[in-house]
């Protein structure tokens, strides 16, 4: 005889078995907490449910704001996946991913990945406040982020409101160099108290110095399409709550522009929310981001540092495996809404044995807490394309490629299809090496210049090595394409495509002469005459085609 259980997980296995029209059920309700009689006494005890099902439906709710905790590995981001994958029917989702946990269902998604490392914002951008507003939002920030004290911050505030002075005269918003400019500036004026203050002021803007701070990236096509922006390789937890901070500081001033909506239409997913701490943007968004169908889903490892804004206008909440004793009596006083020790200890008891996987779920509709065991989510169609774009982040040849991801188990189809599709977005190029050993198509995902220049300047320096020449590629504005040093000679390396003007290239190839003992230039076929007769008394200037032909004794400097 069959039992209830074996039947019920017969029937929960059925594709699409008790379905809610549009609805998608995203898990089963295991159990409820209830008041009832026990031992002839009235307490709060969980009863068991069958064939109850989990949808995910946010418009029946107060707001639509999401809060998730729990330790790291109890499901959250499954569980999150589930939600996502059902709300990208109706909604657009954006994923802020600090792990890259969710790069991997941007299929099933139906998402775009942005690297964040390249994704730039220029953290100084109005965005419809004025010069002395951003400047005061600018210190508030960067003194909660790095902690910095009071003269720090009064320090910053005038480098800040100087750096807009000066970009002003330009027509220009300032950027993070223009900061450190500034920084610099007040250094030479500076008297000796006030000298430590900004060395370590210029030390420690120097690590944001980097080229996700560099422009501004229009956020419109981001807005457009459902988006996971991949921030690993924002490399510091202050650079990676910078950037969210004032992404979502552009959201908000787009935000007002929008028609007010009765429904979700963009879901934001804030993964290690405490992070942000409590700030005006996040209290705005939570408090009237209903109003524009904006929903935030917060995901934290700690409930007691997760903003306050998004605590109190959060309608959903569910709680995943804790047992730090401190976070786990705060996690369950707020699901059990601090009525009775009863309620409360039955919660407090439940979240301390749940299984991966499962949640303690309460929201304004569902008002008694209920456990609930979300479905898996699997992934129908693996994502590689980030994986693509990360491994040529230096050129790799198109075997090399093929190679690599034959051994994870991904065909050549799939692959070839990723390619085709990055180039056609813009985001992987490819230069075809027609002589040499090394000939054949190189594809690069991160080039400073052209592709054909940063593929033979990598080309370049491997021969050099190959040679037993040490070098060491630059490619700088401030320095040549490669240093190499041969027999105590220092040697600067550049490679031409002859695309800039015969003039930037004199002006180039004249400041490496004060700081290098020998200069050599490969130039590209087409403009080699070009340059041999423009420069050939004062460096060495060699074909390219013979350069990467050349066998080891004729490549010697």
């Amino acid at each position: 005889m069959l039992k209830i259980s074996n039947i019920a997980h017969m029937i929960r296995n059925i594709p699409g078995a008790f379905s809610r029209g549009k609805d998608e059920r995203i898990g089963r309700i295991c159990k409820v907490l209830r008041l009832g009689m026990h031992r002839n006494s009235l307490n709060w005890r969980w009863q068991r449910k069958f064939f109850s099902f989990f949808y995910f439906d946010m418009q029946k709710e107060l707001n639509p704001h999401i809060a998730i905790f729990g330790e790291s590995g109890s499901g959250k981001s499954n569980a999150c996946k589930m939600m996502l994958r059902s709300a990208k029917r109706s909604s657009r989702i954006i994923v802020f991913d600090p792990h890259n946990e969710y790069v991997g269902s941007a299929t099933d998604l139906g998402a775009e990945v942005y690297d964040a490392s390249r994704f730039s914002i220029n953290i100084f951008s109005l965005d419809g406040s004025s010069e002395k507003e951003r400047t005061a939002e600018l210190t508030g920030m960067f003194k909660r982020v790095m902690h910095l004290g009071e003269v720090q911050s009064s320090i910053l505030q005038k480098c800040i409101s100087y750096s807009y002075k000066r970009s002003r005269i330009y027509g220009a918003m300032p950027t993070m160099k223009d900061l450190l400019f500034m920084i610099r500036v007040f250094k030479k004026h500076a008297s000796k108290s006030e000298m430590k203050t900004l060395l370590s002021l210029e030390n420690r803007f120097s690590a944001l110095d980097i080229g996700t701070f560099s422009s501004d990236s229009s956020i419109d096509s981001v807005l457009a399409r459902n988006s996971i922006f991949a921030m690993s390789n924002i490399r510091t937890l202050e650079a990676q709550q910078i950037y969210m901070e004032n992404f979502l500081k552009k959201m908000y001033a787009r935000m007002l522009g929008m028609e007010r909506e009765s429904g979700q239409r963009i879901y934001i997913v804030i993964d290690e929310a405490e992070r942000l701490g409590d700030n005006s943007v996040i209290e705005r968004l939570a408090s009237e981001g209903r109003k524009y169908g904006i929903g935030i889903i917060s995901i934290s490892q700690r409930a007691k540092e997760m903003p306050k804004s998004i605590r109190n206008n959060t309608s959903m909440f569910m709680a995943f495996y804790q047992r730090e004793p401190e976070e786990l009596n705060y996690i369950s006083n707020m699901i059990a809404c601090g009525t009775e020790y009863n309620r409360f200890s039955e919660v407090r008891k439940n979240i301390r044995n749940l299984k991966r996987g499962s949640a303690i779920v309460v929201s304004s509709r569902l008002r008694e807490p209920a456990e609930v065991r979300f479905d898996a989510f699997s992934e129908t169609d693996s994502y590689i394309g980030y994986d693509i774009s990360e491994f040529c982040r230096i050129p790799k040849k198109k075997e090399e490629v093929f190679a690599h991801f034959a051994k994870k188990g991904f065909d050549g189809s799939k692959v070839s299809r990723e390619l085709s599709s990055l180039i056609k977005k813009g985001k992987l190029s490819y230069y075809l090496m027609k002589t040499g050993p090394h000939s054949g198509i190189w594809y690069i995902s991160m080039h400073r210049n052209s592709a054909e220049h940063d593929v033979s300047v990598f080309i370049a320096s491997k021969i050099l090595s190959s040679c037993g020449i040490n070098n060491v590629i630059y490619n700088s504005s401030y320095g040549p394409d490669i240093i190499a040093y041969s027999k105590g000679t220092k040697i600067a390396v550049e490679y031409e495509t002859g695309k800039n003007d015969i003039s930037s290239a004199r002006r180039m190839l004249s400041s490496r002469e004060a700081k290098y003992n020998k200069i050599m230039v490969i130039v590209n076929d087409f403009h080699y005459k070009e340059y041999k007769n423009e420069f050939g008394n004062s460096c060495e200037v060699i074909r390219a085609s013979e350069f990467f032909s050349a066998n080891q004794a004729s490549a010697d400097p």
